[in-house]
């Protein structure tokens, strides 16, 4: 029996004698969403996945003790312990197989989005559309995307189109805006990675530009264009960005009042943190939980 989602590369997976559950399944023309599990404690499952036709992000809510197999593209995954990552991005064409013990803690996410779709949020976005020729990730370092997907993993079976779209939208950004740039880059990976990291690591701090520019080792005219280039923003709106996803996270999996979510988050008051806020996600912080909380 095979199961049927209407997403393409999900239905066309042989999942042998372990057939999954899915659940919150959204699927519109150009992206889908749905969460994978299974309903028993018994066995292995052994799942090849043909040439895929969009990208798929796949992220693990929850794996059972035991070891996993994973191979992309015909190379095994030599991930510590055999375990499996946090997270895995697999480009259009990449092929795949995964092995490992059935369980109902086994839990994951799935993220499917046409190409042209990824182009279309690169352009509305005004980043360079070579940022939608993704690559393999296995496993991302990444928080605010981490922090993206346990937002959405806390709806439950409360997902609807609008909601997914949105979030679809936020993970494909991310990916977007982490993804390896062009030649053209006039700041090498290393001093960029430097400069992120900072930025990353002291998002509740006061961080200035001649900061990341000293940790990237560049003047602060050179950084501040050569980051523009690579990142399809200016520093200061990249950690607004960042503060702001690491806020909307806390607002999503916390009960801290949005005074102490601005504090956490580096903002000066919470006035600051509703200015900001709105610039990214376009309402208050409030609302937007308040309407996420409803």
């Amino acid at each position: 029996m095979s199961l049927r989602t209407n997403l393409p590369d999900f239905d066309n997976a042989s999942w042998g004698n372990h057939q999954p559950d899915a659940s919150n399944i959204v699927v519109q023309k150009d992206f889908g969403v749905l969460r994978q599990s299974f309903s028993n404690d018994t066995g292995r499952f052994d799942v090849s996945v043909p040439p895929l036709e969009q990208h798929v992000l796949v992220h693990f809510i929850g794996q059972t003790p035991g070891e996993y197999e994973v191979s992309l593209d015909r190379v095994p995954d030599d991930a510590p312990g055999k375990r499996l990552r946090n997270t895995y991005v697999l480009p259009v064409g990449v092929t795949s197989r995964w092995r490992g013990p059935v369980s109902r803690q086994h839990q994951c996410l799935h993220f499917h989005f046409s190409s042209q779709w990824l182009v279309q949020v690169a352009e509305e976005s005004e980043i360079a559309t070579s940022a939608s020729q993704l690559g393999i990730q296995a496993g991302t370092d990444d928080p605010p995307l981490d922090g993206l997907l346990r937002a959405i993993t806390a709806v439950g079976d409360d997902l609807t189109t609008c909601y997914a779209e949105h979030w679809s939208v936020l993970v494909g950004l991310r990916l977007l805006r982490t993804a390896p740039r062009s030649r053209r880059l006039s700041m090498a990976p290393w001093r960029l990675a430097r400069a992120l990291a900072l930025a990353e690591a002291h998002l509740d701090q006061d961080v200035s530009l001649s900061d990341l520019a000293a940790a990237a080792g560049l003047s602060r005219f050179h950084f501040s264009r050569a980051f523009r280039e690579a990142m399809g923003e200016p520093p200061h709106a990249h950690v607004r960005r960042l503060r702001c996803e690491r806020a909307a996270a806390m607002m999503m999996n916390t009960t801290m009042t949005l005074a102490e979510v601005a504090q956490a988050c580096g903002f000066a008051h919470q006035a600051h943190f509703t200015t900001a806020f709105r610039r990214v996600y376009g309402t208050t912080p409030g609302r937007w939980r308040a309407d996420r909380m409803s």
